[in-house]
């Protein structure tokens, strides 16, 4: 075996050596890759099938290496955490039996073996679907839907708590004198991060558009934005004003019988797209946040339903009818006037609507105990407002007469 293997290896090094790639057709050159890059899958293979080999007999001790990635990612030129995916794949092979017949015929990359190993491990009954996948997609495809089957295969409330205490963000150095910062995070998070980057990217990117500036790529304008983000004072305020919190648009799409009952099921859907998988008790976290907006795609299987806008905010147009038309507070018998506070008639957090009819005007005494002590405000036909203590406290009072 190790005589074929110098044979093709001394092949390889007299082509690399030799071939003059202005001699050849356009045609000739694709032709080349392709068969170049089978090779270089099949090599691939080989190398993830005898990787755990080399770990379990302890062959990579003895050169003051700390372990099997660390010596296999100096024998290669590549990452550790590369090594590290290779050898876990390398280990899950002997129980994944579709993958690994796939992978020694050449048909994936070590990438996209490594992904396909990593869901199959959280859910077997997906690695032939996804291996027949694998085959065909480009890697970022593939990469997506391993995602979404290990998200499938967990508990959604034990994911978002294991993505929470597993978040971090760190810096490390790059080509040509650079340094990139990784960050990490639970999905809810990330996706409200990435609306309020994109939200301020397209700003700066329209304000030196209309300054006649260079133009740049995207990416550029988002990295100051980024830059932005980290540089400000989050206590500072403009003459002492307490400035307003920029208010930034998500994307959801959620399935509406899983947001009514509070929790996925089967194969409804509730994600951010672009982003990942959320659980119900995410989305209600984000639609809380007083600086998120929410344009929420509602689904019924394949079926969209509606898009809806999920926002606590109260425009000004909205803010000045309440203005000119509840003067006082809607308690009957309270006529105050002043340091009135803006109501949901139906409590937000179940409605989710910030609309006229929904809204009203209580004094901050009439305000405290609706929302504090239960009491009920109402509007009857005839638009005539009521406003009475709970159901519990009233029974109290009948026993006590």
């Amino acid at each position: 075996m190790f005589g074929r293997v110098d044979f093709v290896v001394e092949e390889l090094r007299d082509i690399a050596a030799t071939i003059d790639p202005t001699l050849l057709m356009g045609a000739d050159a694709a032709s080349l890759l392709r068969k170049i890059a089978e090779a270089e899958r099949l090599c691939g293979a080989v190398r993830l099938v005898v990787a755990k080999r080399i770990d379990e007999t302890g062959a990579w001790a003895g050169g003051g290496h700390r372990n099997a990635a660390e010596w296999m990612a100096g024998e290669t030129g590549g990452s550790v955490r590369d090594a590290i995916d290779d050898l876990q794949t390398s280990w899950n092979l002997g129980d994944q039996p579709t993958l690994d017949e796939a992978l020694r015929n050449g048909d994936l990359s070590t990438d996209k073996a490594s992904a396909v190993s990593d869901a199959s491990k959280k859910n077997p009954d997906a690695e032939d679907e996804l291996v027949k996948k694998a085959k065909k997609a480009p890697l970022s495809s593939v990469r997506d839907e391993c995602n979404k089957t290990k998200a499938r295969a967990e508990d959604p409330e034990k994911r978002a708590e294991r993505c929470r205490k597993t978040r971090r963000a760190f810096f490390g150095p790059e080509r040509d004198g650079m340094i990139s910062l990784t960050a990490l995070g639970p999905v809810a998070a990330m996706a409200h991060l990435k609306a309020a980057l994109e939200k301020r990217t397209d700003q700066i990117f329209r304000q030196r558009n209309r300054a006649g500036g260079e133009h740049e790529q995207r990416d550029r304008y988002m990295f100051d934005a980024l830059s932005e983000f980290l540089r400000s004072d989050p206590g500072a305020a403009d003459a002492g004003a307490k400035k307003r919190a920029a208010r930034t648009n998500v994307q959801i799409r959620v399935d509406l019988a899983a947001l009514r009952r509070g929790r996925v099921e089967g194969d409804e859907i509730c994600d951010a797209p672009g982003s990942g998988e959320l659980t119900v008790t995410e989305v209600e976290a984000l639609m809380a946040e007083n600086d998120c907006i929410i344009d929420a795609l509602l689904t019924r299987g394949e079926d969209v339903l509606k898009i809806v806008r999920i926002d606590r905010y109260v425009p000004v147009a909205l803010q000045k009818s309440l203005q000119f038309m509840q003067a006082k507070c809607v308690a009957p018998g309270c006529n105050r006037t002043f340091r009135l506070e803006r109501d949901h008639l139906d409590d937000y957090a179940e409605s989710k609507r910030t609309a006229y009819d929904n809204l009203n005007h209580l004094c901050p005494i009439h305000h405290r105990l609706k929302t504090r002590y239960g009491w009920v405000l109402s509007r009857g036909p005839e638009g005539e407002w009521s406003f009475e203590p709970p159901e519990a406290a009233v029974e109290t009072r009948a026993r006590t007469g």
